[in-house]
């Protein structure tokens, strides 16, 4: 006959391997020979967590604390429970009792700030992780963790300085020199980052994510020639790698080395159904007069069926190439597109591209007044927006107010330098 802790060994390994009702089987056999036994009610706590059944794993966690008060796992996992119902100073309470009791673990700190981080306090977070930190100092993986909270809080100064004590703490370590670069990326001090990311692919010189990263940073400050040709001697075969291939495809349309581009996409069925490349085929074959290939893409973007930016543009783009090849349903087709985007605009209002590619849906239609009040709304809803600015450029001198369009085409290209829209 088994002893106790063999039972609670084997319920262990049951529940593992995810096989719970086995061992819950095995514990409350250990409970019925020694039910003073706490280890066995610790290991039924756990078990009821992973079938999310907390009340029960509640209790039998409580049960571990009526045989031993200062069980600090047994108050560490009650903590947990507390946090999951968003009971904080309870969990808080239950986490000091812990470390009181010995249990010392940078993990209580770690789930305190993953609780505030997700709630969007930042402030409250970075201190969690800092005391983590504290208690651990040496471990770059948590100095990774507050990095990467930093960043996606726009800490960018704090981030890269976390990210220069994690390369202080392990020089070899991978993430502390990524989470260093884009920390300068987005402090926009690009000469260093420059400099830093040419440092790093010489001690990493196999790390295709830095290689990338480069390629991308010359496409980012406007030199798209150097990138390609950095893309062009790491990775030959951007056949064998769908993301290589996409970023190729982008580069030679930005280049406008358009026939290359596209030669590139014909070869590739993945590339033939990514909604980016699709647009940007799109545009090509309407600047070089290709319609009915320009029309081609557009219908295949609008196959899939996915409701997306890309999605939304190619409800404009599919009329105006069959517009520019002659054909007299392009009208009625313009219609049908604007009939599809209104209701699309009701189903999801936030998503305020829907409106724009209407407002030029509705011009090529003649309809001004409905333009003006789609473009006005867009802009009392972000005036800061390039976009919306150039669109309503283009109501202004339908209306016949060149000299209010071109006011705000240069509010469009001050907010966006870069900016277009697809031809009208």
């Amino acid at each position: 006959m088994p002893t106790v802790c063999e039972l609670n060994e084997q319920g262990k390994i049951l529940y593992s391997v995810g096989n719970y009702p086995e061992a819950m089987a095995r514990f409350s056999e250990a409970v019925s020979l020694d039910p003073s036994y706490r280890e066995t009610y610790e290991n039924m706590g756990v078990c009821y967590m992973m079938m999310d059944e907390n009340e029960k794993a509640k209790k039998a966690f409580q049960t571990v604390l009526k045989l031993d008060k200062k069980h600090g796992a047994a108050l560490f996992h009650l903590g947990n429970l507390a946090l999951l119902e968003e009971h904080v100073s309870e969990a808080k309470s239950y986490f000091s009792k812990a470390e009181l009791c010995g249990f010392n673990d940078p993990v209580i700190c770690l789930n305190l700030a993953t609780y505030y981080e997700e709630h969007g306090d930042y402030d409250h977070a970075e201190q969690q992780l800092s005391k983590a930190i504290h208690k651990s100092p040496y471990d770059v993986a948590l100095l990774g963790r507050k990095a990467q909270m930093q960043l996606r809080a726009g800490r960018f100064e704090g981030a890269l300085q976390t990210s220069k004590e994690m390369v202080r703490t392990d020089i070899d370590y991978f993430d502390g020199h990524h989470f260093l670069y884009v920390s300068l990326i987005m402090l926009q001090r690009l000469d260093e980052a420059e400099i830093y990311i040419a440092d790093m692919l010489k001690r990493f010189q196999d790390n295709d994510i830095l290689a990338f990263d480069q390629i991308r940073f010359y496409d980012m400050i406007g030199q798209p020639s150097k990138a390609l040709s950095l893309l062009e001697t790491r990775f030959p075969n951007v056949q064998d790698n769908d993301t290589i291939a996409l970023m190729k495809v982008g580069l030679l349309f930005r280049m406008e080395r358009v026939s290359e581009a596209m030669a590139l996409v014909e070869l590739s069925e993945t590339l033939q159904t990514d909604g980016n490349v699709l647009i940007m085929a799109i545009s090509a074959c309407l600047a070089q007069q290709a319609y009915e290939k320009a029309q081609q893409y557009a219908e295949k973007l609008l196959s899939r069926g996915e409701e997306s930016s890309e999605y939304y543009a190619a409800l404009y783009l599919k009329p105006l190439a069959m517009k520019y090849a002659g054909k007299v349903d392009a009208a009625k087709e313009f219609q049908h597109s604007a009939e599809r985007l209104s209701a699309l605009s009701v189903q999801f209002p936030q998503q305020l591209d829907i409106s724009l590619y209407r407002v030029l849906c509705e011009l090529q239609l003649g309809n001004l007044s409905e333009a003006r009040q789609l473009v006005d709304y867009l802009l009392a809803v972000a005036k800061n927006a390039a976009p919306f600015h150039l669109a309503a450029s283009l109501v202004c001198d339908a209306e016949g107010n060149p000299s209010e369009g071109q006011h705000h085409r240069e509010i469009a290209r001050r907010l966006d330098p870069s900016i277009t829209l697809p031809m009208v």
